[in-house]
Protein backbone atom coordinates (compact mmCIF):
# COMPACT_ATOMS: atom_id res chain seq x y z
CA UNK A 1 0.00 0.00 0.00
CA UNK A 2 2.86 2.35 0.86
CA UNK A 3 4.41 1.63 -2.55
CA UNK A 4 1.13 2.44 -4.33
CA UNK A 5 0.81 5.69 -2.38
CA UNK A 6 4.40 6.64 -3.17
CA UNK A 7 3.89 5.87 -6.86
CA UNK A 8 0.74 7.99 -6.96
CA UNK A 9 2.63 10.83 -5.29
CA UNK A 10 5.35 10.61 -7.92
CA UNK A 11 2.76 10.78 -10.71
CA UNK A 12 1.15 13.85 -9.13
CA UNK A 13 4.55 15.50 -8.73
CA UNK A 14 5.47 14.76 -12.34
CA UNK A 15 2.19 16.24 -13.58
CA UNK A 16 2.68 19.29 -11.37
CA UNK A 17 6.20 19.75 -12.69
CA UNK A 18 4.89 19.59 -16.24
CA UNK A 19 2.30 22.30 -15.60
CA UNK A 20 3.10 25.83 -16.78
CA UNK A 21 3.65 28.22 -13.85
CA UNK A 22 0.22 29.82 -14.24
CA UNK A 23 -1.49 26.61 -13.09
CA UNK A 24 -2.05 24.83 -9.80
CA UNK A 25 -2.07 21.02 -9.64
CA UNK A 26 -5.48 20.59 -8.01
CA UNK A 27 -8.86 19.42 -9.29
CA UNK A 28 -11.93 21.54 -10.00
CA UNK A 29 -13.64 20.96 -6.64
CA UNK A 30 -10.47 21.96 -4.79
CA UNK A 31 -10.11 25.07 -6.95
CA UNK A 32 -13.68 26.13 -6.19
CA UNK A 33 -13.06 25.68 -2.45
CA UNK A 34 -9.81 27.63 -2.69
CA UNK A 35 -11.50 30.73 -4.13
CA UNK A 36 -14.61 30.49 -1.92
CA UNK A 37 -15.10 33.66 0.11
CA UNK A 38 -12.65 35.63 -2.04
CA UNK A 39 -13.04 37.77 -5.14
CA UNK A 40 -10.87 35.39 -7.15
CA UNK A 41 -12.11 33.43 -10.14
CA UNK A 42 -11.36 29.89 -11.32
CA UNK A 43 -9.71 29.61 -14.72
CA UNK A 44 -10.10 26.19 -16.34
CA UNK A 45 -7.97 25.23 -19.30
CA UNK A 46 -9.42 22.21 -21.11
CA UNK A 47 -6.61 20.48 -22.96
CA UNK A 48 -5.42 17.18 -24.46
CA UNK A 49 -2.08 15.47 -25.04
CA UNK A 50 -2.68 15.49 -28.81
CA UNK A 51 -3.60 19.21 -29.05
CA UNK A 52 -0.85 21.30 -30.77
CA UNK A 53 -2.38 24.73 -29.92
CA UNK A 54 -2.63 23.65 -26.26
CA UNK A 55 1.08 22.81 -26.21
CA UNK A 56 1.85 26.08 -27.93
CA UNK A 57 0.01 28.07 -25.24
CA UNK A 58 1.71 26.02 -22.51
CA UNK A 59 5.08 26.94 -23.97
CA UNK A 60 4.31 30.63 -24.48
CA UNK A 61 1.14 32.21 -23.09
CA UNK A 62 0.93 30.36 -19.79
CA UNK A 63 4.60 31.13 -19.07
CA UNK A 64 4.34 34.83 -19.87
CA UNK A 65 5.30 36.90 -16.81
CA UNK A 66 2.30 39.24 -17.05
CA UNK A 67 -0.20 36.42 -17.54
CA UNK A 68 1.29 34.42 -14.64
CA UNK A 69 1.24 37.50 -12.39
CA UNK A 70 -2.43 38.19 -13.21
CA UNK A 71 -3.42 34.59 -12.48
CA UNK A 72 -1.54 34.49 -9.17
CA UNK A 73 -3.26 37.70 -8.02
CA UNK A 74 -6.77 37.23 -9.34
CA UNK A 75 -7.42 33.53 -9.93
CA UNK A 76 -6.75 29.89 -9.38
CA UNK A 77 -5.99 28.26 -12.71
CA UNK A 78 -6.31 24.53 -13.28
CA UNK A 79 -5.85 22.20 -16.20
CA UNK A 80 -8.42 19.58 -17.23
CA UNK A 81 -7.37 16.85 -19.66
CA UNK A 82 -10.51 16.06 -21.65
CA UNK A 83 -9.47 12.44 -22.19
CA UNK A 84 -8.76 11.79 -18.50
CA UNK A 85 -11.66 13.84 -17.11
CA UNK A 86 -14.44 13.20 -19.59
CA UNK A 87 -17.26 13.96 -17.15
CA UNK A 88 -15.93 17.44 -16.42
CA UNK A 89 -15.38 18.14 -20.12
CA UNK A 90 -18.90 16.95 -20.90
CA UNK A 91 -20.41 19.04 -18.08
CA UNK A 92 -18.94 22.16 -19.67
CA UNK A 93 -19.84 21.13 -23.24
CA UNK A 94 -16.22 21.23 -24.38
CA UNK A 95 -16.00 20.36 -28.06
CA UNK A 96 -12.62 21.78 -29.12
CA UNK A 97 -9.25 22.47 -27.56
CA UNK A 98 -7.97 24.56 -26.08
CA UNK A 99 -11.08 25.87 -24.34
CA UNK A 100 -10.67 28.35 -21.49
CA UNK A 101 -13.57 28.79 -19.05
CA UNK A 102 -13.76 31.30 -16.20
CA UNK A 103 -15.95 30.67 -13.16
CA UNK A 104 -17.07 33.15 -10.54
CA UNK A 105 -18.81 31.67 -7.50
CA UNK A 106 -19.04 28.40 -9.41
CA UNK A 107 -20.85 29.89 -12.40
CA UNK A 108 -19.40 30.32 -15.88
CA UNK A 109 -18.93 33.97 -16.81
CA UNK A 110 -16.56 33.71 -19.77
CA UNK A 111 -15.32 31.25 -22.36
CA UNK A 112 -12.81 31.30 -25.19
CA UNK A 113 -12.12 28.54 -27.68
CA UNK A 114 -8.80 28.46 -29.52
CA UNK A 115 -5.21 29.46 -28.89
CA UNK A 116 -4.41 32.98 -27.73
CA UNK A 117 -1.21 34.95 -27.54
CA UNK A 118 -0.14 36.40 -24.15
CA UNK A 119 -1.42 39.94 -24.78
CA UNK A 120 -4.76 38.67 -26.07
CA UNK A 121 -5.09 36.30 -23.11
CA UNK A 122 -4.25 39.02 -20.61
CA UNK A 123 -6.83 41.36 -22.13
CA UNK A 124 -9.46 38.62 -21.95
CA UNK A 125 -8.58 37.77 -18.35
CA UNK A 126 -8.59 41.43 -17.30
CA UNK A 127 -12.10 41.84 -18.65
CA UNK A 128 -13.33 39.60 -15.82
CA UNK A 129 -11.68 41.56 -13.02
CA UNK A 130 -13.97 43.44 -10.68
CA UNK A 131 -17.10 43.57 -12.82
CA UNK A 132 -18.80 40.51 -14.21
CA UNK A 133 -20.66 42.71 -16.68
CA UNK A 134 -17.44 43.45 -18.55
CA UNK A 135 -16.63 39.79 -19.08
CA UNK A 136 -17.36 38.10 -22.34
CA UNK A 137 -20.29 35.75 -22.01
CA UNK A 138 -20.22 32.43 -23.85
CA UNK A 139 -21.14 32.94 -27.47
CA UNK A 140 -24.79 32.01 -28.04
CA UNK A 141 -25.50 29.10 -30.30
CA UNK A 142 -26.79 30.11 -33.74
CA UNK A 143 -30.55 30.41 -33.80
CA UNK A 144 -32.36 27.63 -35.58
CA UNK A 145 -33.58 28.95 -38.89
CA UNK A 146 -37.20 28.76 -39.82
CA UNK A 147 -37.88 25.99 -42.34
CA UNK A 148 -38.70 28.53 -45.06
CA UNK A 149 -35.34 30.26 -44.56
CA UNK A 150 -33.35 27.04 -44.30
CA UNK A 151 -34.79 25.65 -47.52
CA UNK A 152 -34.82 28.87 -49.51
CA UNK A 153 -33.44 28.09 -52.95
CA UNK A 154 -30.47 29.98 -54.30
CA UNK A 155 -31.26 32.14 -57.31
CA UNK A 156 -27.62 32.11 -58.41
CA UNK A 157 -26.96 28.35 -58.39
CA UNK A 158 -29.15 27.57 -61.43
CA UNK A 159 -27.52 30.45 -63.33
CA UNK A 160 -24.08 29.01 -62.55
CA UNK A 161 -25.22 25.63 -63.86
CA UNK A 162 -26.44 27.30 -67.04
CA UNK A 163 -23.18 29.23 -67.32
CA UNK A 164 -21.17 26.01 -67.09
CA UNK A 165 -23.29 24.37 -69.76
CA UNK A 166 -23.04 27.35 -72.12
CA UNK A 167 -19.25 27.42 -71.76
CA UNK A 168 -19.09 23.68 -72.42
CA UNK A 169 -21.26 24.17 -75.52
CA UNK A 170 -19.10 27.16 -76.57
CA UNK A 171 -22.08 29.49 -76.43
CA UNK A 172 -19.92 32.32 -75.15
CA UNK A 173 -22.37 35.15 -75.80
CA UNK A 174 -24.99 33.35 -73.72
CA UNK A 175 -22.41 32.58 -71.04
CA UNK A 176 -21.53 36.28 -70.84
CA UNK A 177 -25.21 37.07 -70.25
CA UNK A 178 -25.28 34.47 -67.47
CA UNK A 179 -22.30 36.14 -65.85
CA UNK A 180 -24.03 39.50 -66.01
CA UNK A 181 -27.17 37.99 -64.45
CA UNK A 182 -25.21 36.49 -61.56
CA UNK A 183 -24.05 39.98 -60.57
CA UNK A 184 -27.40 41.66 -61.21
CA UNK A 185 -29.09 43.61 -58.42
CA UNK A 186 -31.88 41.02 -58.36
CA UNK A 187 -29.38 38.48 -56.97
CA UNK A 188 -27.59 40.82 -54.56
CA UNK A 189 -29.02 39.07 -51.49
CA UNK A 190 -28.36 35.53 -52.65
CA UNK A 191 -26.17 33.54 -50.23
CA UNK A 192 -23.54 32.89 -52.90
CA UNK A 193 -23.31 36.58 -53.75
CA UNK A 194 -23.10 37.63 -50.10
CA UNK A 195 -20.16 35.31 -49.63
CA UNK A 196 -18.29 36.53 -52.71
CA UNK A 197 -18.63 34.56 -55.91
CA UNK A 198 -15.70 35.54 -58.15
CA UNK A 199 -13.24 33.06 -56.63
CA UNK A 200 -15.58 30.11 -57.18
CA UNK A 201 -16.18 31.27 -60.78
CA UNK A 202 -12.50 31.93 -61.51
CA UNK A 203 -12.12 29.04 -63.96
CA UNK A 204 -15.30 29.93 -65.86
CA UNK A 205 -14.46 33.63 -66.14
CA UNK A 206 -10.92 32.85 -67.29
CA UNK A 207 -12.30 30.50 -69.96
CA UNK A 208 -14.69 33.20 -71.17
CA UNK A 209 -11.96 35.82 -71.37
CA UNK A 210 -9.78 33.43 -73.38
CA UNK A 211 -12.55 32.50 -75.81
CA UNK A 212 -14.61 35.64 -76.37
CA UNK A 213 -13.61 39.25 -77.03
CA UNK A 214 -16.98 40.59 -75.92
CA UNK A 215 -16.65 38.77 -72.60
CA UNK A 216 -13.95 41.23 -71.57
CA UNK A 217 -16.36 44.17 -71.75
CA UNK A 218 -18.88 42.18 -69.69
CA UNK A 219 -16.34 41.33 -66.97
CA UNK A 220 -14.97 44.89 -67.01
CA UNK A 221 -18.51 46.24 -66.64
CA UNK A 222 -19.17 43.99 -63.65
CA UNK A 223 -15.89 45.00 -62.03
CA UNK A 224 -16.61 48.69 -62.61
CA UNK A 225 -20.08 48.41 -61.06
CA UNK A 226 -18.55 46.81 -57.97
CA UNK A 227 -15.95 49.57 -57.87
CA UNK A 228 -18.70 52.19 -57.95
CA UNK A 229 -20.48 50.51 -55.02
CA UNK A 230 -17.23 50.37 -53.06
CA UNK A 231 -16.55 54.06 -53.72
CA UNK A 232 -20.04 55.14 -52.63
CA UNK A 233 -19.85 53.40 -49.28
CA UNK A 234 -20.65 54.07 -46.54
CA UNK A 235 -19.13 50.67 -45.70
CA UNK A 236 -17.75 48.17 -48.15
CA UNK A 237 -18.51 44.48 -47.89
CA UNK A 238 -15.72 41.86 -47.93
CA UNK A 239 -17.66 40.05 -50.68
CA UNK A 240 -17.57 43.08 -52.99
CA UNK A 241 -13.92 43.85 -52.24
CA UNK A 242 -12.94 40.22 -52.71
CA UNK A 243 -14.80 39.98 -56.03
CA UNK A 244 -13.20 43.24 -57.16
CA UNK A 245 -9.70 41.96 -56.39
CA UNK A 246 -10.30 38.68 -58.24
CA UNK A 247 -11.80 40.39 -61.29
CA UNK A 248 -8.84 42.78 -61.42
CA UNK A 249 -6.55 39.76 -61.53
CA UNK A 250 -8.56 38.10 -64.30
CA UNK A 251 -8.49 41.33 -66.31
CA UNK A 252 -4.70 41.62 -65.77
CA UNK A 253 -5.25 44.87 -63.90
CA UNK A 254 -3.52 44.12 -60.61
CA UNK A 255 -2.25 47.71 -60.64
CA UNK A 256 -5.72 48.81 -59.51
CA UNK A 257 -5.60 46.43 -56.56
CA UNK A 258 -2.08 47.47 -55.58
CA UNK A 259 -3.07 51.14 -55.74
CA UNK A 260 -5.92 50.42 -53.32
CA UNK A 261 -3.58 48.44 -51.05
CA UNK A 262 -1.02 51.25 -50.96
CA UNK A 263 -3.73 53.77 -50.11
CA UNK A 264 -5.28 51.68 -47.33
CA UNK A 265 -2.00 50.60 -45.69
CA UNK A 266 -1.43 54.21 -44.60
CA UNK A 267 -4.64 54.15 -42.55
CA UNK A 268 -4.77 53.35 -38.83
CA UNK A 269 -7.09 50.36 -39.23
CA UNK A 270 -5.45 48.98 -42.36
CA UNK A 271 -5.04 45.42 -41.06
CA UNK A 272 -8.74 45.22 -40.16
CA UNK A 273 -9.62 46.21 -43.73
CA UNK A 274 -7.20 43.70 -45.24
CA UNK A 275 -8.10 40.76 -42.99
CA UNK A 276 -11.43 39.70 -44.61
CA UNK A 277 -9.82 39.55 -48.08
CA UNK A 278 -6.37 38.32 -47.06
CA UNK A 279 -6.76 34.99 -48.88
CA UNK A 280 -7.02 36.99 -52.12
CA UNK A 281 -4.56 39.69 -51.09
CA UNK A 282 -1.68 37.32 -50.27
CA UNK A 283 -1.40 35.87 -53.82
CA UNK A 284 -1.57 39.44 -55.18
CA UNK A 285 1.42 40.50 -53.09
CA UNK A 286 3.23 37.29 -54.01
CA UNK A 287 2.85 37.54 -57.79
CA UNK A 288 3.62 41.27 -57.63
CA UNK A 289 6.94 40.54 -55.87
CA UNK A 290 5.75 42.49 -52.85
CA UNK A 291 5.76 39.89 -50.10
CA UNK A 292 7.66 42.41 -47.97
CA UNK A 293 4.30 44.20 -47.60
CA UNK A 294 2.74 41.22 -45.81
CA UNK A 295 3.35 42.75 -42.33
CA UNK A 296 1.03 45.61 -43.32
CA UNK A 297 -1.81 43.09 -43.62
CA UNK A 298 -0.77 40.71 -40.83
CA UNK A 299 0.91 42.72 -38.04
CA UNK A 300 0.82 39.78 -35.59
CA UNK A 301 1.62 36.69 -37.69
CA UNK A 302 1.70 34.18 -34.83
CA UNK A 303 -1.78 35.14 -33.65
CA UNK A 304 -2.97 35.05 -37.26
CA UNK A 305 -1.59 31.51 -37.61
CA UNK A 306 -3.34 30.32 -34.45
CA UNK A 307 -6.65 31.85 -35.52
CA UNK A 308 -6.36 30.32 -38.99
CA UNK A 309 -5.51 26.96 -37.46
CA UNK A 310 -8.62 27.14 -35.31
CA UNK A 311 -10.82 28.02 -38.30
CA UNK A 312 -9.40 25.26 -40.50
CA UNK A 313 -9.71 22.72 -37.66
CA UNK A 314 -13.40 23.54 -37.32
CA UNK A 315 -13.93 23.26 -41.09
CA UNK A 316 -11.82 20.15 -41.64
CA UNK A 317 -13.32 17.30 -39.67
CA UNK A 318 -12.17 13.88 -40.82
CA UNK A 319 -9.34 13.05 -43.18
CA UNK A 320 -10.87 13.27 -46.66
CA UNK A 321 -9.52 15.06 -49.70
CA UNK A 322 -11.34 18.31 -48.81
CA UNK A 323 -9.72 18.39 -45.37
CA UNK A 324 -6.32 17.69 -46.93
CA UNK A 325 -6.82 20.54 -49.41
CA UNK A 326 -7.71 22.96 -46.61
CA UNK A 327 -4.64 22.00 -44.60
CA UNK A 328 -2.47 22.40 -47.69
CA UNK A 329 -3.83 25.93 -48.13
CA UNK A 330 -3.12 26.64 -44.45
CA UNK A 331 0.47 25.44 -44.77
CA UNK A 332 1.11 27.37 -47.99
CA UNK A 333 -0.44 30.58 -46.65
CA UNK A 334 1.52 30.31 -43.43
CA UNK A 335 4.72 29.74 -45.39
CA UNK A 336 4.07 32.78 -47.61
CA UNK A 337 3.47 34.96 -44.55
CA UNK A 338 6.74 33.66 -43.10
CA UNK A 339 8.56 34.52 -46.34
CA UNK A 340 6.93 37.95 -46.25
CA UNK A 341 8.40 38.67 -42.84
CA UNK A 342 11.83 37.46 -43.98
CA UNK A 343 11.51 39.73 -47.04
CA UNK A 344 10.60 42.63 -44.75
CA UNK A 345 13.72 41.86 -42.67
CA UNK A 346 11.57 41.24 -39.58
CA UNK A 347 13.43 38.03 -38.79
CA UNK A 348 12.46 37.78 -35.12
CA UNK A 349 8.75 37.67 -35.93
CA UNK A 350 9.44 35.37 -38.88
CA UNK A 351 11.33 32.90 -36.69
CA UNK A 352 8.59 33.01 -34.06
CA UNK A 353 5.97 32.34 -36.74
CA UNK A 354 7.94 29.37 -38.06
CA UNK A 355 8.04 27.87 -34.57
CA UNK A 356 4.28 28.39 -34.19
CA UNK A 357 3.50 26.87 -37.59
CA UNK A 358 5.62 23.80 -36.88
CA UNK A 359 4.04 23.47 -33.46
CA UNK A 360 0.59 23.53 -35.06
CA UNK A 361 1.50 21.45 -38.12
CA UNK A 362 4.45 19.22 -37.28
CA UNK A 363 4.47 17.67 -40.77
CA UNK A 364 7.01 17.16 -43.56
CA UNK A 365 4.75 19.16 -45.90
CA UNK A 366 4.79 22.17 -43.55
CA UNK A 367 8.59 22.10 -43.59
CA UNK A 368 8.67 21.83 -47.38
CA UNK A 369 6.16 24.69 -47.71
CA UNK A 370 8.32 26.97 -45.55
CA UNK A 371 11.46 26.21 -47.56
CA UNK A 372 9.62 26.51 -50.88
CA UNK A 373 8.14 29.90 -49.99
CA UNK A 374 11.65 31.19 -49.36
CA UNK A 375 13.05 29.66 -52.55
CA UNK A 376 10.19 30.99 -54.70
CA UNK A 377 10.78 34.50 -53.35
CA UNK A 378 14.53 34.30 -53.93
CA UNK A 379 15.17 34.31 -50.18
CA UNK A 380 17.13 31.99 -47.93
CA UNK A 381 17.50 31.03 -44.30
CA UNK A 382 19.72 28.52 -42.45
CA UNK A 383 16.51 26.98 -41.12
CA UNK A 384 15.36 26.07 -44.64
CA UNK A 385 18.10 23.47 -45.04
CA UNK A 386 17.27 21.97 -41.65
CA UNK A 387 13.59 21.73 -42.63
CA UNK A 388 14.47 20.04 -45.91
CA UNK A 389 16.73 17.55 -44.12
CA UNK A 390 13.89 16.70 -41.74
CA UNK A 391 11.37 16.41 -44.59
CA UNK A 392 13.73 14.17 -46.58
CA UNK A 393 13.94 11.76 -43.63
CA UNK A 394 10.15 11.39 -43.93
CA UNK A 395 10.38 10.48 -47.61
CA UNK A 396 9.78 13.89 -49.21
CA UNK A 397 11.67 14.53 -52.45
CA UNK A 398 13.42 17.83 -51.78
CA UNK A 399 16.29 17.63 -54.28
CA UNK A 400 14.90 20.36 -56.55
CA UNK A 401 14.27 22.69 -53.62
CA UNK A 402 17.80 22.15 -52.35
CA UNK A 403 19.05 23.26 -55.75
CA UNK A 404 16.87 26.39 -55.70
CA UNK A 405 18.11 27.40 -52.27
CA UNK A 406 21.73 26.77 -53.25
CA UNK A 407 21.60 29.28 -56.12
Amino acid sequence: MAFVFALASVVVCLRAAALPPAFTAINLDAAKKKVAGTDKVVVIKFTAEWCPPCKLMDRTTWRDDKVVAWVKEHAVAIQVDVDREKKTASAYNVEAMPTMVILREGKEIARFVGAMRPAQTLSWLESTTGKVATAKAPAPKPAVKKPAEATKASTVEPIVERLNQNIEDRKYAEAAKDLREIWSNDNANDALRRGGVATSLYRQIAALLDSSTEARSTVTGIRDEIETRLAKGPEETPADRGDWLVLNELLSEDAKSLSWFDRVKKQDEAAATFQPVFATLLPLLDRSKRLSDVPEAVPDPSTWAMERYKAVSEESTGSGSLAEARWKIFENQGAKVYAGYIAAKQNAKADELAVVLLELRDTPTMRVALAKALADAGLSSPSARVWLDEAAKSGEDVSELRGQLAR
